[in-house]
C-alpha cells in the first residue's frame, strides 16, 4: 500500500503547487523537526479561488478540525487521525470559502475510509495517515470548487515512487493552521506557504528514526521547520 499512501499524499498537493524545479536548499546548517498539528507558519492570506480544492473538515456543527483536498465530485483525501473515532453524523465538510468559520458550501459525510496501515501510536509517526470522506450533495465545480489534479507535478517529482521525492521542488501548502508556533489561535483566513521537498536520505540525516517509505519530508526556513509526512 506504500504507492497509495505517497499517491494521496501528492494528490493533495501536486495542484496546490505551481510545481517547478528550483535550487537545492542546503540545510546542513538548518535544524530540523519533526512537528504535528495544524500549522502553516508564517503564511500568507489566500485568495478566494486560489486553493478551490481545498475544504475544511468539521465536526458537527460546525467547528474546524482539519483541511482536505477534493479529489472527486464525491470524493476527498483528508488526514486520517482527523476521522478515526468519529461517526458519519459527526463531520460535516465546506467547500468554496476561504473563511474558517463562514461562507461556502455544507456537505455531510456519507462514507469514510482509512487507509488500512494508518497506526494512531506516536511511535509510528503519522505513517500512512491518510483517509478519504464521500460526501452529499457532491460538488459544483466552479472557479472557486475544483478537484486537485496531478498534472505535471508527477513528471517532475521522478517516477517511479522508489526513487524518492525530487530535492528542491517547490510547492504550496494551504490550510487553517496556526500561524504563530506559540500561539494556539486558528487564522480566520486560508493560509499558505511555500516548501522545498527533500529527498529521504537528506531527511533521515536530519531526523533519526523518522523517515521511511510512507513519509514525505518538506522544508521551508525562515517560513516553517520540517514536516514529516503531513501538511493537513
Amino acid at each position: 500500500m506504500n504507492l497509495i499512501a505517497r499517491v494521496l499524499f501528492l494528490w493533495s498537493l501536486a495542484e496546490a503547487a505551481q510545481a517547478r524545479n528550483i535550487e537545492s536548499t542546503t540545510i546542513e546548517d538548518e535544524p530540523l523537526h519533526p512537528v504535528g498539528g495544524m500549522r502553516i507558519i508564517n503564511g500568507h492570506n489566500a485568495y478566494l479561488g486560489q486553493f478551490p480544492h481545498q475544504v475544511s473538515v468539521q465536526n458537527y456543527p460546525g467547528s474546524h478540525n482539519c483541511g482536505g483536498s477534493i479529489i472527486s465530485q464525491e470524493w476527498i483525501v483528508t488526514a486520517a487521525h482527523c476521522v478515526v473515532g468519529k461517526s458519519l453524523s459527526q463531520m460535516r465538510v465546506v467547500s468554496g470559502t476561504i473563511y474558517r468559520a463562514t461562507g461556502g458550501t455544507v456537505h455531510t459525510v456519507t462514507e469514510s475510509v482509512v487507509h488500512e496501515d494508518y497506526n494512531p501510536s506516536p511511535s509510528a509517526a503519522f505513517a500512512y495517515d491518510f483517509a478519504v470522506l464521500r460526501v452529499s450533495p457532491p460538488f459544483a465545480f466552479s472557479p472557486y470548487v475544483n478537484k486537485i489534479t496531478l498534472g505535471s507535478a508527477f513528471t517532475l517529482l521522478g517516477l517511479p515512487f522508489g526513487n524518492g521525492i525530487a530535492s528542491g521542488l517547490l510547492c504550496y501548502a494551504s490550510g487553517w493552521g496556526r500561524t504563530d508556533p506559540g500561539s494556539s489561535t486558528l487564522p480566520s483566513i486560508l493560509q499558505h506557504t511555500e516548501l522545498q521537498a527533500l529527498t529521504d536520505d537528506q531527511c533521515g540525516a536530519q531526523i533519526t528514526g523518522y523517515v521511511d517509505e510512507a513519509h514525505v519530508c518538506t522544508f521551508a526556513p525562515p517560513k516553517n521547520i520540517c514536516n514529516v509526512s503531513r501538511l493537513m
